[in-house]
């Protein structure tokens, strides 16, 4: 009697009754710490940087007089007119009245170097930085280096096609390694070509 008091007495001080079992509360887990975010990949050593592209197309005009003459291309889309600049310049003052692709990087409005003059009215400026012949006189034309191809010429593109010139003329031969332009490659005895780059 007295043990059975005593386990009741013990119990009771205990806050549990006999047949309830408790275990210890376990921890709350504490938060995660968010993320530090991921640091950027550094650029690879070499790679160049992004360059923005500026390309125009339009028919080539040589303005002003010796020694003050100027290159400019008029948009086919009559937008204003572009003043040229840039290492292909001297290439470019052989297309006169040739419609060309350019590319570069368009520069801020600014007036000519001495001895050039001032710029177009209107005009944007230019650095060429490359270009592609498209047209002769309204005739779809093509430029490359000129090279022999078996019996034949060809004229090599940029993109490395060959394009075969058929009927070319004997004198034609002189220019082998420079860059030329062609219309009417398919039969160029009929056709035109002329020079853009001596060769080498």
């Amino acid at each position: 009697m007295r043990l059975r008091l005593y386990c009741a007495l013990a119990l009771a001080a205990a806050g549990c009754s006999p047949g309830e079992r408790r275990t210890a509360p376990r921890p709350r887990p504490e938060a995660a710490a968010p993320a530090a975010p991921a640091a950027p990949l550094p650029a690879p050593i070499g790679a160049p940087p992004r360059l923005t592209v500026d390309t125009q197309r339009g028919t080539i005009t040589v303005v002003g007089s010796m020694p003050a003459t100027q290159v400019v291309l008029r948009p086919r889309d009559g937008g204003a007119a572009v003043l040229l600049a840039g290492p292909e310049l001297a290439q470019l003052k052989r297309l006169a009245g040739a419609e060309v692709w350019v590319a570069g990087k368009m520069l801020a409005q600014e007036r000519g170097t001495e001895g050039e003059g001032p710029p177009p009215a209107g005009s944007r400026r230019l650095e060429v930085h490359s270009f592609a012949v498209r047209a002769v006189e309204g005739a779809a034309a093509f430029d490359g280096i000129l090279l022999e191809d078996g019996a034949g010429l060809a004229l090599l593109l940029a993109d490395g096609r060959k394009l075969p010139l058929a009927h070319a003329p004997a004198t034609l031969r002189d220019w082998l390694g420079a860059r030329i332009w062609v219309a009417a490659p398919a039969n160029l005895g009929s056709g035109a070509f002329g020079l853009i780059r001596p060769r080498p």
